[in-house]
C-alpha cells in the first residue's frame, strides 16, 4: 500500500477549515459552508482508511517527527554508520 501523502491532505484539510470559518463570517450560502465542513470530517476518514493512526494524528499539527523528514538523531547514526564501513 502506498504511503499517504501527509502535506497534501495536511494542507486540503486546513484550507477546507479556513473556509468553512471565513465563510460563515462572511454571511456565505449555508450549502457551501456545508460542503465545507463534509471535506474537512471526509479527510480525517479518508486518511485513517488509508493510513495509520499516527497518520490521522499528524494530519492535525506537522510533526517533524512525521512520515517523510527524518529526525536528526536518525541522520547522525547513518552518517556514522557510514563512516564505519
Amino acid at each position: 500500500m502506498e504511503t499517504v501523502p501527509m502535506t497534501r491532505a495536511r494542507t486540503a484539510f486546513w484550507s477546507c477549515a479556513f473556509l468553512a470559518v471565513a465563510g460563515a463570517a462572511l454571511a456565505a450560502p449555508v450549502w457551501s459552508i456545508a460542503a465545507l465542513l463534509f471535506t474537512c470530517v471526509a479527510i480525517p476518514l479518508a486518511v485513517s482508511v488509508r493510513g495509520t493512526p499516527h497518520h490521522v494524528r499528524a494530519l492535525f499539527g506537522p510533526f517533524r517527527s512525521a512520515f517523510g523528514r527524518p529526525r536528526p538523531e536518525r541522520i547522525l547514526e547513518h552518517a556514522r554508520q557510514g563512516q564505519r564501513h
